[in-house]
């Protein structure tokens, strides 16, 4: 119902002129969009669950709405620079891309070279090149398996029951178990998920190509003036539950160091895997010598930020309230949908 509203929100708002009257109000800021992956039209597994991966064609019309709403598109290096330089960021907009997944290179880069559009696309360095899978991406295929039983697991000193015999019940088991692996200490869920058997490659070999890695030969061949590379540290753990500091150093410091061995070229931006970071890690990041750091927290980038906590917007698969989320008008949107479901 909420969604529903919110839609129905959405179009309201950009027929009575609000999206033009919000993008009035963020006109001396900058866009910087956070996608995953872009992935074939025929791609359904994760629709209702997390769409992560956004299909071709929604992009394409993605990127020409952010075009037609008055945005340029500039690197991660250009809008910085722009900022440490106190110089105007109106209306300028970067995509970024988490992870490293190969349809970025196969389905996005051609686009946005298309459309004129500029990003950074932030890589796990163990996880390019490599037939494996994110830690996250190997939790939902290990619980997929494991349906239609009753899954009962100790983690962390809990036990904990997932019903696996509806879609939904799938849903929320595989997001519940991720959230609590996320919670304990980085070198615990490595061993916990190893320990449970979820390491196995017969699991990494069921899962869809969508969730594959691209390799070092299509990340060297990318233009940087296009699209940048930048860390997402070596395997994707939450920097903030990392309390040893010679491994976070590795992750943040070491992924840094092994980008640039392979592609040959300075890497200066880095991104907070899950969006989680305390002032350890960021004092972490600012010492290994990267230039920015963006996180998941909502919100445009604007003059006087901290480059190392900078703020992104996430996209939406429904084109009217994507054109809210890059008019700036979807926190009214949402309040709105709260009000009205209250009011039901």
């Amino acid at each position: 119902m909420r969604q529903q509203l919110a839609a129905r929100a959405a179009h309201i708002a950009d027929h009575t002129g609000m999206n033009a009257f919000f993008r009035f109000l963020n006109r001396g800021s900058a866009a910087i969009l956070m996608y995953h992956g872009v992935c074939s039209e025929d791609f359904t597994l994760l629709n209702g669950y997390d769409e992560r991966h956004v299909p071709i064609s929604d992009f394409r019309k993605q990127l020409k709405m952010i075009k037609d709403c008055g945005y340029s598109f500039v690197t991660l290096s250009e809008l910085t620079t722009r900022l440490t330089c106190g110089l105007s960021i109106s209306r300028l907009a970067v995509l970024t891309f988490d992870d490293g997944f190969r349809n970025v290179v196969r389905h996005a880069y051609p686009i946005m070279k298309e459309y004129g559009a500029k990003g950074c696309f932030y890589i796990v360095s163990n996880f390019v090149g490599h037939r494996t899978l994110l830690w996250t991406d190997l939790v939902e295929t290990w619980v997929r398996a494991r349906a239609p039983e009753t899954l009962r697991i100790a983690i962390h000193g809990e036990t904990v029951c997932y019903d696996l015999s509806t879609q939904s019940g799938i849903n929320g088991a595989m997001m519940n178990l991720k959230s609590r692996l996320r919670r304990i200490p980085n070198m615990d869920r490595l061993r916990w998920m190893e320990e449970s058997g979820m390491t196995r490659r017969e699991y990494i070999e069921q899962a869809p190509e969508e969730f594959a890695p691209a390799d070092w030969n299509e990340l060297q061949a990318l233009d940087p003036t296009v699209l940048e590379i930048g860390s997402h540290t070596q395997n994707h753990p939450n920097c903030d539950t990392i309390h040893n500091r010679k491994e976070l150093e590795t992750e943040i410091a070491g992924s840094k160091l092994e980008i640039e061995k392979r592609l040959g070229r300075r890497i200066d931006h880095f991104c907070y895997p899950a969006g989680a970071f305390n002032p350890d890690t960021v004092e972490t990041v600012r010492r290994a010598g990267y230039v920015s750091a963006v996180t998941t927290n909502q919100g445009f980038a604007r003059p006087g930020d901290d480059l190392f906590t900078l703020n992104r917007i996430s996209g939406d698969s429904d084109l009217m309230r994507f054109k809210s989320i890059v008019s700036g008008s979807l926190p009214w949107l949402q309040r709105s949908a709260r009000y009205l479901t209250l009011s039901q």
